[in-house]
């Protein structure tokens, strides 16, 4: 396992395939909430290496049967404290704890080694890789829409800043990427690039779903989304519940729900 932290983010690699740094089978990152982000690098090395291995790589290792793994870190002063599981430090004990808790569930045995960043550049770059223009909407909200339509399986596309799971990256044989997952953690803004897709899905196999796009009337592909909804209305107006684009805080969201015919429904995210 390869884990790196840094200022907005962390990210970290995990299976066999680590030799000299290269990604292994399973990729995962995520985003420091702002209390993260005020606390230390050395801190934020540690929490990486719990919230990595309990949101994403948990069930990697507990389906193997792994007793043992090989943490490599490019944060000498995390590497001692992972080692030696002690700290003077009061806040890193408390995420020792945590660490230990969850190692503990797993029966695995923590190695760490450190290894220069030149060599951990795959999780560096994971760590260091976020959306600038993505727009973080409450987790209350996200919560209310899957409780009152009774979403059994939201699909698994994502906004970083809105995920409530990790994202994992499997490698499959032709070396390319793709997301793969638990279907159900995934509540909220499936990828722009594919919503010209979905809507020819839609209309040609009277396919059912809960696709999740921007409010865009000057798209073709807004049309023809909004022309198969029997209905249209604003699930939240109150703005207080989402928050503000950070790289342009200009955007404010805006969230209303369309119903589909049939047992779907499409929600709109409106940016103005």
């Amino acid at each position: 396992m390869h884990s790196d932290a840094a200022d907005v983010s962390y990210g970290g690699t995990l299976g066999t395939n680590m030799a000299h740094g290269s990604p292994g089978s399973w990729v995962a990152q995520g985003l420091w909430s702002a209390a993260d982000c005020a606390k230390s690098i050395t801190l934020r090395e540690l929490r990486a290496v719990r919230l990595l291995l309990a949101r994403s790589f948990a069930a990697y290792v507990s389906d193997r049967r792994i007793r043992r793994l090989l943490l490599h870190e490019d944060n000498q002063a995390g590497v001692y404290i992972l080692n030696s599981m002690v700290s003077a430090s009061p806040a890193m004990m408390a995420e020792l704890r945590k660490l230990q808790k969850m190692l503990h569930a797993l029966n695995v045995r923590l190695d760490a080694r450190w290894i220069p960043s030149a060599v951990n550049r795959y999780a560096d770059a994971l760590s260091r890789t976020w959306d600038p223009g993505d727009v973080p909407v409450s987790q209350q909200l996200l919560a209310s829409i899957q409780e009152h339509y009774h979403l059994d399986s939201p699909a698994i596309y994502h906004r970083p800043l809105n995920e409530t799971r990790p994202a994992r990256l499997k490698q499959i044989r032709d070396q390319l990427q793709t997301y793969c997952g638990d279907g159900k953690a995934r509540l909220w803004n499936p990828p722009f690039d594919v919503l010209q897709i979905t809507v020819r899905k839609i209309e040609t196999e009277s396919a059912r779903g809960v696709p999740i796009a921007p409010f865009w009337p000057a798209q073709a592909w807004f049309a023809r989304l909004r022309g198969l909804a029997s209905a249209m209305h604003l699930l939240d107006g109150n703005l207080d519940h989402l928050t503000r684009n950070r790289s342009n805080p200009g955007w404010r969201p805006v969230v209303a729900e369309v119903r589909l015919e049939g047992n779907g429904l499409a929600v709109f995210r409106q940016l103005c």
